[in-house]
């Protein structure tokens, strides 16, 4: 995904069975700009265009804290070029924990309909996700090895 300032979206995973857990929370425009993936920030707003993706994750058993976490806590940022300001801040790909606790989806059905919800509560750019996907953990699949009958 790309989009030029981390701070004004906000991401939600919806089960099957409508529990969310939400990956990016919406905290307000404060604090300085912070790039997903390498933003167009100054593609013409009539006609946007894509920049370059980054590929970033969200697990339970992540290392780094939720994002904003990771940024207002001094995390090491990478750097993106930027039309409008030089070089930028960009968050680094990888793993990292979900804003909300994921036991928000305890319980809820594997089977279904996933749905992946991206807010921007500022509506002054833009972002893309080029592609998306859940994995879950394999121990909580059940063995359909042998023939069903």
């Amino acid at each position: 995904m790309e989009h030029s300032w981390l701070r004004d979206i906000e991401i939600t995973l919806e089960a099957p069975n409508g529990a969310q857990v939400r990956l990016q929370r919406f905290l307000g425009q404060e604090g300085g700009e912070i790039y997903l993936g390498q933003a167009d920030d100054c593609d013409d707003a009539d006609a946007p265009s894509p920049g370059t993706g980054a590929t970033y994750c969200w697990s339970p058993t992540a290392s780094r804290p939720s994002m904003l976490d990771y940024a207002n806590g001094g995390g090491a940022l990478d750097t993106a070029p930027s039309c409008t300001f030089g070089d930028v801040d960009m968050m680094p790909t990888g793993e990292y924990s979900a804003a909300d606790d994921w036991s928000n989806l305890l319980g809820t059905p594997l089977n279904g309909d996933w749905t992946l919800s991206v807010t921007d509560l500022w509506p002054i750019d833009n972002g893309y996700i080029f592609e998306w996907s859940v994995t879950f953990d394999p121990t909580t699949v059940e063995d359909c090895s042998s023939p069903l009958i």
